[in-house]
């Protein structure tokens, strides 16, 4: 491998520019075109074949050996709606739009990565099918690529996906079962009958109603048994019009995140059966929702032995092989349900700057982390 971290070594200079170009130039779901554009211009000085999905998605494939397994890896290429507060040169150049989630430097490095295959792709025993995935940040993104065909001809026989955060020093981490969870947007409508406070009795305020509601259900977090830890939680509640007239309506918007589809389906049974007992208490009608619910990513344990190999060869002990999954959602769980996968997160908190976690203005990694974490990938691959 002396040969490849040489290699890696001077890959690093290209990898970190095309990382703060596309930090410079963020694009949101589905308005990825530049980023698209870009990524197509890297593969085509590789010679990689590639294709647009639904518009913004970027589908490429490194063949190998048309008799070989593939190999799916994934990156994401949108980003937030967060203003860049960073006080750095590549800052984001788009108001109100920021790669606060690593997005960017997953992409780069894939791009790295694609150049380090290609040179070396007789080293390799499996074809590799790159998914520049567009809206991963709104959860449509997975359905989109599977829709266009991303998983057609031929299907991937195993899946690898990875994500940057900045909480510890270098090193990585792999789950032992569930990495991320069971998601899925929350949202509660109740109605009620509108009239003055000056004659509450002849109205029914559904503010009430809602604020009785959500808290027994928030009180689920700490009384619901689960075979494994949950989350719920309210982001938004609105209703009424005026300070004196009682509100007709009000509606909650939150979150209900499990990490087996059993415990999900259990409180969100306890849920609407909460709603119910608060309607007959309180007169009102209550509507339970559910949007964009997204499958848990689950870890294969094959796997889960390759990369722990690969990473314990890089990183040694600061590998990790963890039974603490985390409670965000991943919309790559569409493609796990059907294909074996692996979801890896690299850790790389900044030595010199305060480490802001991620969807915050202000967040950031250690770039020194493109280069372990590019000898451990590519590591991995030559396993199969």
């Amino acid at each position: 491998m002396t040969q490849i971290k040489t290699e890696i070594h001077a890959l690093l200079p290209e990898i970190i520019l095309l990382r703060r170009q596309l930090h410079q130039n963020p694009e949101l779901s589905l308005e990825e075109y530049q980023t698209a554009d870009c990524i197509e211009a890297h593969l085509d000085a590789l010679s990689i074949p590639h294709r647009r999905v639904a518009p913004t998605g970027v589908v490429a494939d490194l063949i190998v050996n048309p008799d070989y397994p593939t190999t799916a890896i994934r990156a994401e290429i949108d980003a937030l709606p967060i203003a860049d507060e960073k006080a750095v040169p590549y800052a984001s150049r788009t108001p109100g739009v920021s790669h606060a989630c690593g997005h960017d430097g997953i992409t780069a490095l894939t791009l790295g990565l694609a150049r380090l295959l290609s040179a070396h792709r007789d080293a390799l025993s499996t074809n590799i099918r790159f998914l520049f995935e567009p809206a991963e940040e709104t959860g449509r993104g997975a359905r989109l690529l599977i829709d266009g065909g991303a998983l057609e001809s031929p299907k991937p026989d195993q899946f690898i996906i990875f994500h940057f955060a900045n909480s510890e020093p270098f090193g990585m981490e792999i789950q032992q079962e569930a990495s991320t969870a069971t998601v899925a947007g929350l949202k509660i409508e109740v109605t009620g009958s509108s009239g003055h406070w000056a004659e509450s009795s002849l109205g029914n305020s559904a503010v009430s109603a809602a604020a009785s509601l959500l808290c027994d259900i928030e009180g689920l977090n700490t009384t619901a048994v689960t075979q494994k830890p949950f989350i719920i939680g309210f982001g938004t509640i609105s209703g009424g019009v005026k300070s004196n007239v009682i509100p007709d309506t009000c509606a909650m918007e939150g979150t209900l995140r499990a990490f087996t589809e059993s415990d999900f389906d259990l409180l969100f049974s306890a849920i609407r059966r909460m709603a119910e007992r608060t309607e007959k208490r309180t007169g009102t009608q209550i509507r339970v929702s559910l949007s964009h619910r997204t499958p848990a990513v689950i870890n294969d344990p094959r796997l889960i032995q390759k990369g722990c190999a690969a990473g314990r060869a890089v990183f040694g002990s600061r590998c990790v092989l963890s039974s603490s999954p985390f409670l965000v959602g991943d919309n790559a769980g569409w493609y796990f349900k059907d294909i074996p996968g692996l979801r890896i997160v690299f850790f790389a908190a900044q030595d010199t700057a305060p480490n802001y976690p991620i969807h915050h203005p202000r967040f950031d990694f250690n770039e020194g982390i493109f280069g372990p974490a590019l000898e451990m990938l590519y590591g991995m691959l030559l396993s199969f």
